[in-house]
């Protein structure tokens, strides 16, 4: 799920960790066209980082454990698209066209990405009815392991910084969030 908002991540580097129970990612680099993915269309990130990602699934006692996330050293730069092109174009060339094309590539992606996403709920629902529609008994503890599991969610959040910066209009503002725990009940 973040492969489509990151760079540095592997598909070997993830199966192995999860199916350890530990996963980490380090040193990610956040594409320029994440926040257009997310549905700000408009706007794209100049830089970006995150530090770590960390991800604890406790497999063998997945119903008391806490499944921790902890994340650190958000880093993101925003700017408008047009600023971004302007910056990098020539006196001669056309930027307005190449901003309508990459608006319109970036919304491109956008609902692509949206698509394969349903598409793999679908199919994650269809396996899990087709497991599952074995006795009503199996079914009733599925559902109670998930909830359990979704009811023991740690997610930590350390030094997320993001900035806005609009150098033609010389406006820049930034927010700064040292730490920030969220618990499920």
């Amino acid at each position: 799920y973040l492969a489509p908002y990151v760079d540095g991540i592997s598909r070997e580097k993830l199966h192995l960790g999860v199916f350890k129970g530990f996963l980490e990612l380090k040193d990610l680099t956040v594409k320029p066209e994440a926040v257009s993915l997310l549905g700000l269309e408009g706007f794209r990130v100049r830089s970006g980082g995150i530090g770590l990602i960390k991800l604890n699934i406790p497999w063998s006692k997945l119903y008391i454990g806490k499944l921790r996330v902890t994340v650190q050293s958000v880093h993101l730069e925003v700017e408008p698209i047009g600023e971004a092109l302007q910056a990098g174009s020539s006196p001669g060339s056309r930027p307005e066209a190449e901003l309508i094309s990459e608006l319109r590539e970036s919304k491109r992606r956008a609902v692509e990405l949206r698509v394969a996403q349903l598409r793999e709920l679908l199919e994650q629902q269809q396996e899990h009815l087709e497991a599952t529609s074995g006795s009503s008994s199996q079914r009733g503890y599925l559902v109670r392991l998930v909830r359990k599991i979704l009811n023991n969610v740690h997610v930590d959040l350390s030094d997320l910084r993001l900035a806005f910066v609009s150098k033609s209009r010389g406006f820049a503002c930034g927010a700064q969030l040292p730490s920030l725990e969220v618990l499920s009940t």
